[in-house]
């Protein structure tokens, strides 16, 4: 798909353009991340690379407010003296403010009309772009890199009691990394086809079944976006050329997970969480069981049809001749911002503790939306080669930072039924790598709760990341075919759900 030459990367020869799509950039993280990603992307690529990123948020005014912030940030950015250095006395900001390039998409992850509209921008034009140096149309040739951050914790409210008693008997760091606290609205719903939420007793009022609905933190945190990465698969998926002659790497998908995931968070009698406490931990999990279980044997072929998918021009399946992209998991610590609102007092106070919980030896209090970037924009960023080298798509990446001086890092996190890679520490490549010192050390950051892997617990995380990817494929199946992006036969059908 050639890129018009009206878009001003369009003269830029492809192995300096850079596409990277960000989901929730409405503030919080995600503006850290789209703002970091910026930054790092000047200092590391060529001078001569452009960046176009694309960043969505859930209305035009919030995607307005956010390109200006960008904006701002890239002019603030381009006047850098570290910038100045590098590129010599007769540098000139404004040269830089023309490689980067910002557009914005509105998608509602609960809507997946809304979804399916923003890809199908991006795939064939018609984006909105705002301000300069952005085009009011644009039809993107690949995206190189997807950071899934987007998300909803649907919490109302603190226990204050179970904080006090958290607090006495697991002590601050442990507290304040894995609460026990939160409450949570349980069994909220979501009318996929509108956006518009329910709670059960209104669902049940209106005689809606269960099957017209989806959980909203299940849809908001993760079904919306894997319905969001499988419709942009022509932009994602690689060809044997591409990867040759242009010198492009695998398409990167990046999941924005959490630290606070238990153990125990996940059954697959409850798939979409309805039942539980804590839904946002819950569907947490299963982002992490999906990610992981997708190499190994028995999730491994619907977990390869998801991401390679069904040619969209002729129907035929194109498997044998494309790359597929590559599935990354990344978690931004812990930090302050508008998933779980507070009032002003209580998020003054709690900046405050996130640097005492740092001080007494939590490596996850990061301090800043800005700081918890570091993971996913490094996984978006790194060479392929070295990012094979230290098989990044093994493991869990949090951003993670030292006690006193504040030193950021990406740090593998341990994950139940995994470990750290997949592996048994009895692997030749099970044990911790010489850069697993400091604060990056795995001793550092674990649950108390913890366990080394064992075979055991290998297979039953194969099972049930098998289970997770039949249900997954399952519910894109019916409501591809309810959107009418799909025609399924029954057979196919059947086969998801054997």
């Amino acid at each position: 798909m050639a890129v018009p030459n009206a878009v001003p990367w369009g003269d830029v020869p492809r192995r300096d353009q850079l596409f990277v799509l960000v989901t929730g950039t409405n503030s919080g993280v995600g503006t850290g991340i789209a703002e970091r990603l910026i930054d790092e992307f000047l200092v590391k690529r060529s001078l001569t690379s452009h960046l176009i990123l694309i960043v969505t948020t859930r209305s035009k005014a919030k995607s307005q407010q956010i390109i200006d912030i960008l904006r701002k940030h890239v002019r603030k950015a381009a006047e850098a003296k570290k910038l100045r250095g590098r590129a010599g006395p007769s540098y000139d900001p404004e040269s830089t403010v023309a490689r980067i390039h910002l557009v914005g998409i509105l998608v509602d992850l609960c809507n997946l009309h809304s979804v399916y509209a923003a890809a199908n921008l991006l795939k064939d034009g018609g984006s909105p772009a705002a301000g300069s140096n952005c085009p009011s149309s644009v039809r993107v040739p690949r995206l190189d890199s997807i950071i899934l951050n987007a998300g909803y914790g649907n919490w109302t409210s603190l226990n204050w009691w179970g904080l006090f008693v958290q607090l006495v008997t697991k002590g601050i760091p442990i507290s304040f990394t894995w609460p026990a606290f939160k409450n949570a609205a349980k069994g909220t719903l979501v009318d996929p086809l509108t956006g518009r939420v329910l709670t059960k007793e209104q669902a049940i009022a209106e005689g809606r079944t269960s099957a017209e609905l989806l959980g909203e933190t299940f849809t908001a945190n993760l079904f919306g976006h894997y319905m969001f990465a499988h419709a942009l698969l022509p932009l994602l998926r690689r060809s044997p050329e591409q990867l040759a002659e242009e010198a492009l790497s695998p398409a990167r998908i990046i999941w924005q997970g959490s630290v606070t995931v238990g153990p125990d968070e996940y059954s697959t009698s409850d798939p979409q969480g309805l039942r539980h406490h804590d839904a946002y931990d819950y569907v947490k999990r299963l982002n992490d069981i999906l990610v992981f279980s997708s190499t190994l044997p028995k999730p491994k072929p619907l977990a390869t049809a998801y991401l390679l998918g069904e040619d969209n021009n002729d129907g035929k399946n194109n498997s044998d001749k494309l790359v597929a992209p590559r599935m990354y998991l990344t978690h931004p610590g812990i930090t302050n911002t508008a998933i779980f609102a507070l009032p002003f007092t209580l998020s003054v106070i709690w900046g405050w503790v996130m640097y005492l919980t740092r001080w007494l030896g939590s490596v996850w209090h990061v301090g800043s939306p800005y700081n918890s970037a570091f993971s996913p924009v490094w996984i978006a960023l790194e060479e392929q080669s070295r990012l094979d080298d230290m098989e990044a798509h093994r493991s869990k990446w949090g951003s993670a930072c030292s006690r006193w001086r504040g030193t950021l890092g990406a740090k593998k996190t341990e994950i139940h039924g995994w470990g750290w890679d997949g592996r048994l520490a009895s692997h030749p490549r099970g044990r911790p790598a010489e850069s697993e010192t400091g604060f990056l050390s795995r001793d550092l950051g674990r649950r108390q709760d913890a366990v080394e892997l064992t075979q055991d617990a290998l297979a039953e995380f194969e099972e049930q990341g098998a289970e997770c990817w039949r249900e997954m494929e399952r519910l894109r199946a019916e409501w591809e075919e309810r959107l009418g992006v799909r025609t399924a036969a029954s057979g196919d059908k059947i086969a998801l759900a054997a």
